[in-house]
């Protein structure tokens, strides 16, 4: 439907012009709440997904502590590990400490 401003008094225009104000400055209003809560919602949804990066981690630990091979199951990262490499000297002298008792 559209309008023949020419043909419109001052007084109709007037009112027109008013009621155009108020139905922008309603969706202004409701613009803006719908902007607050997109931030609320995006903030929840990041929460969330590092809440869901932090279970996803649990669930594959526990997994791995359940059902993995023993040796990985109880393995710590932040363990230190043992020098295992023992010289062929220190070797020789302790079994030979062994066949003397």
């Amino acid at each position: 439907m559209e309008i023949d401003l020419e043909n419109l008094s001052k007084q109709e225009l007037l009112a027109l012009l008013t009621k155009a104000q108020k139905t922008i400055s309603k969706q202004e209003k409701v613009n803006t709440k719908l902007e607050k809560k997109t931030t609320e919602l995006e903030e929840k949804t990041s929460k969330l997904e590092e809440k869901n990066t932090e279970l996803e981690y649990r669930v594959k630990l526990l997994e791995r502590m359940k059902f993995g091979q023993s040796r990985e199951r109880f393995e710590d990262p932040n363990q230190t590990q043992l020098p295992l490499d023992v010289e062929q000297a220190v070797l020789e002298e302790q079994e030979e400490v062994i066949k003397q008792e």
